[in-house]
């Protein structure tokens, strides 16, 4: 049963809660990310390739979201802007 778990599609991942994400928890998080980096690196050094490592799951919150909706309409305006198109308004 499990096998077949993880062969099936990927879901939909939900947006992580932020109930126990504490500042413990957010400084473990940035810790194994940047080990994760120093491994990488230190591989890349040695002459090999190295692994690329996804960063652990972070919770979002609406100022997230909403942020990366002004730097996504700010990156279409340039984008808009150099190709010579009227912005959608």
């Amino acid at each position: 049963m499990a096998e077949g778990l993880a062969q099936a599609a990927p879901a939909q991942q939900r947006p992580m809660s932020l109930a126990g994400f504490d500042p413990i928890r957010a400084l473990l998080t940035q810790l194994v990310d940047a080990i994760n980096v120093n491994t990488a690196a230190t591989i890349a050094a040695a002459g090999a390739d190295p692994p690329t490592f996804d960063p652990l799951p972070r919770p979002e919150t609406e100022l997230d979201r909403a942020r990366a909706r002004v730097r996504s309409q700010a990156r279409q305006a340039l984008t808009d802007l150099f190709l010579g198109r009227t912005p959608a308004t």
